[in-house]
């Protein structure tokens, strides 16, 4: 028996300025990280580290696969400094959690570490995205042709004189006129006027 959860719309993001490397990486990381705490099998229907953790003395092998969760996801970019703190208190407190029995299910069900750590390297590297498509994206030849022609002030255009007023630009506010009026043509001989 069973039941695997289906991973988000975020987590199947491919982010543009990651390298192949870095982007397969990511991939593996993504993969892991919902096996260990989205899978649920069994007949308890835990995930592999709830089940380490039935038997509290075995934490310290929950703590070594959430390390090594924690260097794979540091390998895919360089993370933040604040960030890599962040990270390291989930590791601890999931670490801590870990040594008392029955709370260390129910936490590990509720808190996920490493889905959590995840969170955050996908939060810098769409911040990271965003920062890269600030800017126009042009590729290097062009951006430095565009670098070393020279720059030429714009004069701010003038405003406008609302002082005139056309005659042409009046007589469309008349309620009622005629295409002579406009200069259209020759008047006939029974032209009505136009009524202003």
């Amino acid at each position: 028996m069973t039941r695997t959860c289906r991973p988000d719309a975020q987590n199947a993001y491919v982010y543009r300025h990651l390298s192949s490397d870095q982007a397969a990486k990511l991939a593996v990381s993504r993969s892991t990280i919902a096996r260990l705490e989205s899978s649920y099998t069994g007949l308890l229907l835990l995930t592999e580290s709830e089940y380490c953790l039935l038997l509290p003395l075995l934490n310290p092998v929950v703590i070594a696969q959430n390390r090594r969760r924690f260097k794979e996801l540091c390998s895919v970019v360089d993370v933040s400094k604040k960030n890599r703190t962040r990270m390291v208190r989930n590791l601890w407190l999931q670490s801590c959690m870990g040594f008392i029995p029955v709370v260390n299910v129910l936490f590990t069900r509720r808190f996920k570490c490493n889905t959590r750590n995840l969170a955050i390297l996908e939060a810098q590297i769409q911040d990271e995205e965003d920062k890269e498509d600030d800017g126009v994206l042009l590729p290097p030849h062009i951006a430095r042709m565009f670098g070393k022609s020279q720059a030429y002030a714009h004069e701010p255009a003038a405003a406008p004189d609302t002082r005139r007023h056309s005659a042409a630009a009046t007589i469309y506010h008349s309620a009622c006129v005629s295409l002579l009026d406009l200069g259209a043509g020759p008047a006939p001989e029974n032209a009505v006027p136009a009524c202003r």
